[in-house]
């Protein structure tokens, strides 16, 4: 069995100059796993990484003001695909929530650039983060030295991260009503990725499931090319989906100001 792991992530936009990938001041470098960057590893297994971005600004946090934790971010396990049914089999988690605390646009924005996914490159923040883990496993049979993959079973392991505001004291209806605009769309971006990676996941199984008859020294390395373009069609997909929205902010997905 083998899988690959990749990484998406959309940049902070920040309220004050031009991110890397977004508007505004942050220089930021990315994994560039599948994952916006992504870097691949193989330990049979891949992962993706997808975060959005947001405005930030500078902190009007006050001493009674909770701090938040900063997310640590986990890599989606792979399936065990060998007692599943042969197929494509998906597991998406439900996102796991970070707390926010603040009364105003300018303690959340401070909030989230503190404690947001970060892959720990050098002033890397995200909003959200969205990865992916994808694997693989098939059997073959052998006639005349050529080999015919069978009973393919593709895995599919999502996880997010998002961030939950936890209102201190009074906040303005106005804010509470522009911060439901932005996860909500927030949310609506997130969900592109996820589609995306779904849809490509079954792509993968249905190309192995199509792999042709081949000489049996040269299929590992066959499909081992199948699977990594398979695998970088995706993470394009990928990038080319947070260029054309990007990262979400033509969706509405843009911190309260």
């Amino acid at each position: 069995m083998r899988s690959q792991l990749f990484m998406r992530r959309k940049l902070l936009i920040q309220s004050i100059g031009m991110s890397k990938q977004r508007l505004l001041l942050l220089t930021v470098t990315i994994f560039a796993i599948l994952f916006a960057a992504a870097a691949v590893y193989f330990t049979g297994g891949l992962q993706n990484r997808t975060a959005l971005a947001a405005s930030v600004g500078a902190s009007s946090t006050k001493a009674h003001i909770q701090s938040c934790q900063p997310v640590v971010s986990t890599i989606p396990s792979a399936l065990q695909l060998a007692t599943a049914p042969v197929g494509l089999t998906q597991l998406i988690d439900s996102p796991t929530l970070y707390a926010v605390y603040g009364t105003t646009a300018a303690d959340l924005q401070a909030q989230i650039a503190s404690c947001a996914p970060s892959d720990n490159s050098p002033g890397a923040e995200y909003t959200a983060a969205t990865r992916y883990q994808l694997n693989w496993l098939y059997q073959y049979t052998v006639a005349n030295g050529r080999c015919t993959i069978g009973d393919v079973r593709v895995g599919l392991h999502i996880t997010q991260d998002m961030p939950s505001w936890q209102p201190v004291g009074t906040g303005s209806s106005h804010l509470y009503s522009k911060w439901g605009k932005f996860m909500a769309n927030l949310q609506t971006h997130e969900a592109g990725h996820t589609a995306l990676d779904k849809q490509y996941a079954a792509q993968l199984l249905s190309d192995l499931q199509n792999f042709p008859p081949t000489d049996c020294n040269d299929l590992d390395a066959s499909v081992r090319h199948l699977t990594d373009t398979d695998v970088a069609v995706l993470n394009q997909a990928n990038d080319n989906y947070d260029s054309t929205t990007d990262h979400g902010v033509t969706q509405g997905a843009v911190l309260p100001r």
